[in-house]
């Protein structure tokens, strides 16, 4: 919504960003630029020495060759070194293919798309879907330090700076009521 320039009040955001430093440890370091390469992201990390560093998103990256199967790979893997050699945690965002779209609750790993060395070099996966404007369901796909494939749901409402876990039961009258909403608007 932030980057769209809606549905988001720019009060309540500026105001987030005043007390993030007084609510959250450590240091984190973002990065959104489109055809960032490795020895860039090493730079950042380097010169800011995040304990987490962010990559929105993956096939943004600017990687050897076109960008195929084996080149997103070898970035991956590069991300992977790249976290052990600087002991800095790198989250980073990846597109589902197709086949994810049709899957009714949250897909898997095996929807990733662009390469399979995506999920194998992970040490976490996580995959989520947005079921209506304030309801998204996540799933822990794969977990290398500690348990693995169970999902649960969230209230997102960014309107009113609402992020919280909610049971089945609530996510699905937050969807309904989501929908009554939209009904009433159109």
């Amino acid at each position: 919504a932030l980057a769209q320039g809606s549905d988001f009040d720019l009060v309540e955001y500026k105001k987030f960003l005043k007390e993030m430093k007084s609510v959250t440890k450590g240091a984190m370091t973002m990065s959104d630029t489109r055809r960032i390469g490795l020895t860039e992201i090493a730079a950042q990390i380097e010169r800011h020495q995040p304990d987490i560093y962010f990559l929105d998103y993956l096939t943004l990256a600017r990687m050897q060759g076109e960008g195929g199967w084996k080149d997103i790979g070898d970035f991956t893997k590069g991300l992977k070194d790249l976290a052990k050699e600087t002991d800095t945690v790198i989250v980073s965002a990846a597109q589902l293919n197709r086949q994810a779209a049709g899957t009714k609750g949250v897909a898997g790993s095996d929807t990733i798309g662009g390469s399979d060395q995506i999920g194998q070099d992970a040490d976490v996966i996580m995959t989520m879907k947005k079921h209506s404007e304030t309801v998204i369901q996540y799933r822990l796909e794969k977990n290398r330090q500690g348990r693995a494939g169970y999902h649960w749901w969230m209230n997102l409402d960014l309107q009113k700076g609402i992020y919280r876990e909610v049971s089945h039961n609530d996510a699905q009258d937050l969807i309904d009521r989501d929908k009554d909403r939209e009904d009433d608007e159109y």
